[in-house]
């Protein structure tokens, strides 16, 4: 499964999420993008690291 990466990810690091209408901690943020990255590529898939702009890349996709 290739997967593609952009450095812009580890960018989002919001202070707070919403769960079932509650304002609680993110858990979603720099070290589990990092943390995601190497699962994937000590299971073997690809990573393909995409620019600032991954248009060129994505215009492939969808319908």
């Amino acid at each position: 499964m290739p997967t593609y990466l952009n450095p812009a990810h580890s960018l989002h690091a919001p202070c707070f999420a919403f769960f079932r209408g509650e304002r609680v901690a993110c858990l979603r943020g720099p070290a589990r993008t990092d943390f995601v990255e190497q699962a994937l590529r000590a299971g073997g898939h690809a990573a393909i690291a995409l620019g600032h702009n991954a248009v060129a890349v994505l215009e492939g996709f969808g319908p």
